[in-house]
């Protein structure tokens, strides 16, 4: 049995609020302490985002961020909201019609660093029609003024400019009309992406695409969404199944791309549990003790400790 016995773990459930209508967005930090929080609440049409101490039992710390007024004529809610490396930035999007992606220094005032309309900045640079749709926002690892946006239609770099988020150049060797279902940054140095036709593509230093692959081996699934951990990462599929990809030896020189593309091997798909969409994943220990929790669309959740993954049997 893969899900582990229900004396085997500790839970902790804390309430957040008495009129909270949902939680639309969720970011752990590197050093696992903290946790930021995008919530709604009933009756109001604005967005908010707590934060909470892990080591002191949830305790609220630090200036909450808040978007909108009652007053609005739609709702706002956060989509996707990532921590900087170092816990001090938050990077958010915003469901608003004209693409709105801020950086805030959340610690003590909960301060705007970076702002900007994606979709007015892309439009600058193209006439088209046939405009991006971003769902998903991520620090650079390497850069606390950069970001990375993803979503239909696009995937960029985007840097601080004097206050206004702007959009790197594209990406070399890659074909950026499609659907990019989510993105992960994996040691630093590589952009993993996956699309919606179950491709995986690998970006080198953020800037050019080295190779292409599909994210199950010979079985096609769309790519729902990617977690990395300590050996590498995972792949999770729209019909529940599971991809196990690790790392080799990451070379950094581009002289040779046929080693550069051993840099992940696909090693095996593992189906946990038939319960649909795979719609988030995460792990609480970058050890092999740890545990890989899967969310699916039907609203169920399973567990599995890291170090069975290895021991589980391949899909069929």
């Amino acid at each position: 049995e893969l899900t582990p016995e229900k004396d085997s773990y500790k839970m902790s459930i804390a309430k957040i609020d008495e009129n909270l209508e949902k939680i639309t967005a969720m970011a752990l930090s590197n050093n696992r302490q903290c946790l930021a929080l995008s919530c709604k609440y009933l009756n109001d049409k604005s967005a908010y985002i707590f934060f909470y101490d892990l080591t002191q039992n949830m305790k609220r710390i630090g200036k909450f961020i808040h978007e909108g007024s009652s007053t609005d004529a739609d709702d706002k809610h956060f989509i996707s909201i990532c921590f900087s490396p170092e816990a001090i930035r938050l990077a958010v999007l915003t469901n608003i019609k004209m693409g709105n992606a801020k950086i805030y220094e959340w610690k003590k005032e909960a301060r705007v660093v970076a702002a900007c309309s994606w979709l007015d900045e892309l439009k600058k640079e193209s006439k088209t029609d046939d405009f991006a749709d971003i769902k998903k926002i991520s620090a650079d690892p390497n850069n606390n003024d950069q970001v990375c946006m993803s979503g239909k239609n696009h995937i960029r770099i985007w840097r601080n400019h004097g206050g206004i988020l702007k959009p790197m150049p594209p990406i070399l060797k890659l074909d950026s009309k499609q659907m990019f279902s989510d993105h992960i940054w994996l040691d630093n140095t590589w952009l993993v992406c996956g699309t919606d036709k179950g491709e995986l593509f690998f970006i080198y230093d953020s800037k050019q695409c080295i190779f292409q692959t599909y994210a199950f081996g010979k079985t096609i699934e769309p790519v729902s969404c990617l977690l990395s951990y300590y050996k590498g990462f995972f792949v999770g599929g729209e019909n529940g199944l599971v991809a196990v990809w690790e790392k080799k030896e990451i070379v950094k020189s581009k002289e040779d791309e046929s080693t550069l593309k051993d840099v992940c091997t696909h090693e095996k798909n593992i189906k946990i549990e038939s319960r649909g969409k795979i719609v988030a994943m995460n792990t609480s220990s970058k050890t092999s003790s740890g545990i890989l929790a899967i969310a699916y669309k039907t609203n169920f959740i399973s567990l599995i400790k890291l170090g069975d993954i290895v021991q589980t049997p391949a899909e069929g």
